[in-house]
């Protein structure tokens, strides 16, 4: 379980966070939503180190962060962001880099670190282009294999900032079903989404962002049932069945 408590975060002396408190339970998926510039890109950074803490705890199963070693944190923590350089490296030996923290010296990659690192690319549909450089890759492609090792890192927190950058409708809905998988696996998921139909949708709960502090926080129908959407957005959201299909829909704030 990965806890935030009281949290004052930011860059220098900028401080963009404002006493946030999160607790991300095992074996669901929470999701971040807020508008652009409110702190939810800078609070998983936050966790895995990026971003400067001023005051607060953070903590992974009771155990402080800070007290982690880096390649400790690695085996905690997988981070995907939202930004990412495109290094000069195939597929395979991208997704590989998630089995770095496992590595004893002299840092050579073993029959099960290769197997893991091929089931990840089987579970993202990248076997066909394993051995292809990134930069001759759709943005699409690469960022399942940014996902791939993530997969392969598997550490008990998985934090995915905008996950469904560049993936057309097929992937992003294949992307859920692998979040939904592990999060049945008892990995805590944790993403940023500005989707705001697809996080109802997807999420076990949800926090809601504003100005750097937490506006609200529940599951969907509780965060639907109250205002924060519709005061941090300036929109309202709708539930609606279809059958046995519910669909969320959104429209401007009369």
């Amino acid at each position: 379980m990965l806890e935030i408590n009281n949290l004052y975060a930011g860059y220098g002396k900028n401080v963009i966070l404002q006493d946030v408190s999160v607790a991300i339970p095992d074996g669901k998926i929470t999701g971040i939503i807020g508008p652009n510039g409110c702190g939810k890109s800078t609070l998983l950074k936050s966790v895995i180190g990026l971003a400067d803490i001023h005051s607060g705890e953070l903590l992974v199963d009771g155990k402080a962060i800070h007290s982690f070693a880096p390649a400790e944190r690695a085996r905690e923590i997988a981070y995907l962001p939202q930004s990412k350089n495109v290094p000069d490296m195939t597929v395979e030996q991208m997704v590989l880099h998630g089995r770095f923290a496992y590595l004893d010296y002299p840092r050579r990659y073993g029959k099960k670190d290769v197997e893991i690192a091929r089931r990840a690319m089987e579970k993202m549909e990248l076997e066909a282009v394993c051995h292809v450089n990134l930069s001759r890759l759709s943005g699409g492609q690469r960022q399942k294999a940014y996902i791939a090792m993530a997969i392969a890192q598997e550490a008990p927190v998985i934090l995915m900032d905008e996950p469904t950058t560049y993936l057309d409708i097929a992937h992003q809905l294949r992307l859920c079903d692998i979040m939904r998988e592990l999060a049945a696996m008892g990995k805590s998921v944790v993403a940023v989404l500005h989707d705001l139909p697809l996080a109802f949708s997807l999420c076990h709960s949800l926090y809601v962002m504003h100005k750097g502090s937490i506006a609200a926080r529940g599951t969907p129908e509780e965060i639907l049932a109250g205002d924060a959407v519709e005061r941090v957005f300036d929109i309202e959201m709708k539930k609606i069945n279809s059958g046995e299909k519910t669909h969320y829909v959104y429209s401007r704030s009369s």
